[in-house]
């Protein structure tokens, strides 16, 4: 998916406005379905980008999970909506999903591959690692950002804490030989918005969009001027990035979306928000829901 560096069948998405989630990271993209928010601050709605079905969610929820076509969220019933199922229940060819009563402090992290499923969830002074198939997980001691989201892979967990010359990834699992959370990125400055995919996990600093392979030593970086203002958009693969590029703010003029793919989208007004799923970029511009088909040039 490296070589995908351009946008094909650009439109707005029908339903779904920018502004009305509590939860400033929604709308975004589950797969191929658009997630919002419609006469609720908790989502409640999936728009379809490859037939256009609409789907009311009988029960709304302010964080979910997005996974490739799929949401989950911790609660009082069982958590997993396999799109376009509207209530709550299992995914299918997995057992039952256990039920995590209590909500974090962020939107859960999910994972799904053939293994299984699990998530992550920060809370104000722990994150747990769930096996979303049994009903006993990890618990390790932490202190993770509110609002800030955490990462989930195979084998291993990451979010951002709070330390003494600013914020810091930490990581813990046994891909990454922590068998207690450690700090993967710290030191001066701030180190923000965790995503990963398979054993890929990206974040930003002041100056830098950085990729680490966990089963490699050195990561990768890219400049980028974030602002720190919106989370990264990874692709399932955890090949490529993308965010939101505040450079030309200097000289006067608006906000644009970067990929580490080569894709930059640059029109009219501000570009925020950008989320990938399903093979699509989604995006906002004002209260409208953009998205595009990611494709090779």
């Amino acid at each position: 998916m490296a070589g995908l560096a351009a946008l094909a069948d650009i439109r707005p998405v029908p339903v779904l406005q920018a502004g009305r989630c509590a939860d400033d990271h929604y709308p975004a993209l589950a797969g191929a379905w658009v997630v919002g928010c419609v006469g609720s601050d908790a989502v409640n709605v999936a728009v379809s980008l490859v037939d256009g079905r609409v789907v009311t969610l009988t029960d709304p929820v302010a964080s979910p999970g997005l996974g490739d076509g799929w949401l989950w969220a911790p609660g009082r019933a069982p958590g997993a909506w396999a799109l376009p199922a509207a209530t709550r229940g299992r995914l299918p060819g997995l057992a039952p999903l256990v039920i995590v009563p209590f909500e974090g402090v962020s939107a859960p992290a999910v994972l799904r591959s053939e293994l299984g499923a699990s998530a992550a969830v920060a809370y104000a002074d722990h994150v747990e690692v769930i096996d979303l198939l049994v009903s006993a997980w990890p618990r390790y001691s932490a202190h993770p950002l509110p609002g800030e989201p955490v990462a989930v892979g195979p084998g291993w967990a990451a979010w951002t804490e709070r330390g003494a010359n600013g914020e810091d990834v930490w990581v813990v699992g046994d891909a990454v030989d922590a068998a207690e959370p450690r700090v993967l990125a710290g030191g001066p400055g701030d180190q923000h918005f965790v995503s990963g995919a398979g054993s890929v996990l990206w974040y930003v600093d002041a100056r830098f969009v950085w990729r680490q392979d966990l089963r490699e030593t050195m990561p990768t970086s890219f400049p980028a001027d974030t602002g720190f203002q919106a989370p990264l958009a990874v692709s399932a693969d955890g090949t490529f990035a993308c965010w939101e590029d505040r450079a030309g703010l200097r000289d006067g003029g608006d906000i644009d979306l970067r990929c580490t793919s080569g894709l930059v989208l640059d029109r009219a007004g501000d570009q925020r928000w950008p989320s990938i799923g399903g093979g699509f970029l989604a995006w906002r511009e004002g209260t409208q829901v953009i998205v595009g088909r990611l494709v090779a040039p």
